[in-house]
């Protein structure tokens, strides 16, 4: 059986009230919204990861992000792109930005902290949610990744254009330096690693040398099975070790070579101009929403009401 299109027309203009009632009410709805949501200033910056670094820091860089923070160390941003969401939302950060200096666009010099309390306009329905400078700030601090291109988007809006771009500005200067620090911190780290592993591998190396040496001088003139078995297992014990020292000194040379190129490595970045929101362009997308719901509601209770 199909869909009587016809008769569901027919019965959508029998209840043409309904329809209008409905869009009148979401034009009013709509307007409201529009007239009640504050125009703010959005700037962006784009940081494009490394991805080709020569230290490859993707494996375990969430916990390391979770080892600097809970010790309340100065978050590191690493080329890893699911760490930056969790930088960008952590306390220390925040605290960073709120106490940063900045300039309004009526010339006054404050910290940003002061300016969001004085300057922060929001929705009448929002008012009754009771919110710290600190959460609003990380609220207008947004970030948005790319995780095929390994782009990161990082956006913070304010009532003031000047404003808005000094946070971005400062939020690039952070965000780099965050970068290379943690780079060169896991860079020292590895080369560490493998210098102890080597010095490990040559004493072992020295050891088994010295058992064979001396097992080797003091038998030098018995020549029996028992003797000879024993010899060509320290050598083969000495040849082992001799293997793995030269293995981690194989190691230890590509980190500090590593290390060297990590200074090399940072962000690409590229700032997108400030924009304002609000203005005809939000009014009219509010007001198409509302009337695209209102009349898909409309002819959904309609066409129910019809078959009861």
């Amino acid at each position: 059986m199909g869909v009587d299109t016809q008769s569901i027309w027919k019965t959508c203009l029998r209840r043409k009230n309904v329809f209008l009632l409905a869009a009148a009410i979401a034009t009013v709805v709509a307007v409201v919204v529009s007239v009640s949501t504050p125009s703010v200033y959005k700037s962006r910056v784009m940081l494009a990861v490394e991805w080709s670094a020569p230290m490859n820091v993707l494996v375990g860089a969430n916990e390391y992000a979770d080892e600097i923070l809970q010790h309340d160390q100065v978050p590191s941003i690493v080329n890893d792109p699911f760490v930056y969401t969790k930088i960008l939302k952590s306390q220390q950060l925040i605290d960073t930005i709120r106490n940063m200096s900045v300039t309004t666009s009526d010339g006054e010099v404050t910290l940003l902290g002061r300016h969001v309390e004085k300057c922060f306009k929001c929705p009448w329905w929002e008012r009754a949610i009771e919110r710290s400078t600190d959460d609003i700030i990380r609220d207008r601090l947004k970030n948005e990744i790319k995780l095929k291109t390994g782009l990161i988007i990082v956006q913070y809006e304010d009532e003031d254009a000047l404003v808005s771009s000094q946070v971005v500005s400062r939020m690039t200067t952070l965000l780099d330096a965050y970068f290379k620090t943690m780079n060169s911190e896991r860079a020292e780290k590895e080369v560490a690693f493998y210098r102890q592993q080597q010095s490990q591998q040559r004493k072992a190396y020295e050891e088994a040398l010295r058992k064979y040496s001396a097992f080797h001088d003091s038998h030098f003139d018995v020549s029996s099975r028992a003797v000879q078995n024993e010899l060509e297992y320290l050598r083969d014990e000495s040849e082992k070790r001799h293997a793995e020292y030269s293995k981690a000194s194989v190691m230890l040379k590509r980190a500090e070579m590593r290390a060297q190129q990590q200074l090399l490595v940072a962000a690409e970045l590229k700032t997108m101009p400030t924009y304002k929101t609000g203005g005809a362009r939000m009014w009219i997308v509010n007001i198409v929403v509302a009337l695209f719901y209102a009349l898909l509601f409309s002819a959904w209770w309609v066409l129910l009401r019809r078959n009861v």
